[in-house]
């Protein structure tokens, strides 16, 4: 079984721009692989327009089974 957890916090940089702090952990259970990932992030969304927003992250490793650092993009589109 693979379980997520997270805890955000957002706060407005302009009207079209939020920044967040986050940590988010991914963890196994009863598998001969067990794993348990610890992370935290810094990152932005920027709002384009009402049904479009883009990510941009940055996070930091804080267990062995974490990788030490990345970088991630990502979006959002209403339809």
């Amino acid at each position: 079984m693979l379980w997520t957890q997270s805890v955000a916090l957002g706060f407005p940089i302009s009207s079209r721009l939020t920044g967040y702090a986050e940590y988010y952990g991914l963890f196994t259970r009863d598998r001969e692989d067990e794993l348990g990932q610890h992370y935290f992030s810094l990152g932005v969304d920027l709002l384009v327009n009402c049904n479009l927003v883009l990510d941009l992250r940055l996070a930091k490793g804080l267990s062995d089974d974490a990788d030490d650092l990345f970088v991630g993009v990502g979006g959002g589109c209403r339809f």
